[in-house]
Order: C-alpha cells, then sequence, then structure tokens
C-alpha cells in the first residue's frame, strides 16, 4: 500500500490552514473536499505547497496587524 500524499487547504480570507492525510489508500469523496473554514465558513481551497501555505497564512496575519 502507498498512502496518498497529504493534503494542505488554506482559506483565502483569514488564512486558516488545515492539513489532511489520508491513512489509507482507499479515498472517497469526502476525502478530496475541503470543506469550509470554521472561523469565517468561507470554503477553502487546495494548497499545493504546505510551506507556501504556512507563509501565505502568516503574511495575512501580518497584514492584519500592521493595517
Amino acid at each position: 500500500m502507498i498512502p496518498p500524499r497529504p493534503r494542505t487547504y488554506v482559506c483565502q480570507k483569514c488564512g486558516y490552514i488545515k492539513h489532511h492525510a489520508p491513512k489509507s489508500d482507499m479515498i472517497r469523496a469526502e476525502d478530496m473536499r475541503a470543506g469550509s473554514c470554521p472561523k469565517c465558513h468561507l470554503p477553502m481551497k487546495p494548497h499545493s505547497n504546505p510551506v507556501s501555505a504556512g507563509l501565505d497564512s502568516l503574511r495575512t496575519l501580518g497584514k492584519k496587524i500592521f493595517t
């Protein structure tokens, strides 16, 4: 069994990040949906690079603090 790669989802408004690492190679349709952000309830979008997603989130937070 080769487990699928972890996926990272990011909220475009507030920068919330959700990581999803499937434990099995059996993937259902529910596993592929990003869902909505628990903070602002907007749909989350998949992000290809988790490190970049974290940096984007920090950038968004910095803009909110210093603006």
